[in-house]
């Protein structure tokens, strides 16, 4: 009984907490919640949205179409970025799986590099991605460490 204790979640049965409240802070075992961000996403994102999670495993409250993988799984951004040549090739490849949205967790993506190196780019690949993310994307909701940036696919030739 004594883990479950730590973690909190009896101050909701107890009304010492609201669910909203309790999932927006970090708690043993559940580390730099992206909760804020999902309500961002559910609230100001057209139904349509397509979300791509980086760095980040959890995803139940969103309610859109996401993309998001476990530290087992291949990293889609990863795999995307191999097969591109320059941004402009990642930037349509994302258009081609109907990205709209990328959520990015920094705190969760530090983590989860060391322990599980989820972004196994080569030099050449992050140079790629990097380039991608200064030039097509928009940051339009910035929480601590959450950062959900919408793509500017209106720099895309050959639509």
């Amino acid at each position: 009984a004594l883990p479950i204790y730590y973690k909190d979640g009896w101050r909701i049965l107890t009304g010492q907490t609201d669910v909203q409240e309790y999932l927006s802070r970090p708690h043993p075992g559940y580390p730099a919640p992206y909760f804020p961000a999902a309500q961002y996403i559910n609230k100001h994102t057209p139904k349509s949205a397509h979300i791509l999670v980086i760095g980040e495993c959890r995803s139940y409250y969103i309610q859109r179409k996401i993309v998001v993988s476990s530290v087992y799984d291949n990293n889609p951004i990863v795999e995307w970025t191999k097969m591109s040549n320059t941004p402009e090739d990642l930037l349509a490849n994302l258009h081609k799986q109907h990205i709209t949205h990328i959520l990015i967790n920094s705190s969760e993506s530090i983590r989860l590099q060391r322990g599980y190196n989820i972004f196994y780019w080569s030099k050449s690949e992050f140079t790629i991605f990097n380039n991608f993310y200064n030039n097509y994307l928009t940051d339009i909701y910035h929480y601590k460490y959450l950062h959900l940036f919408k793509i500017n696919y209106g720099k895309l030739r050959n639509k």
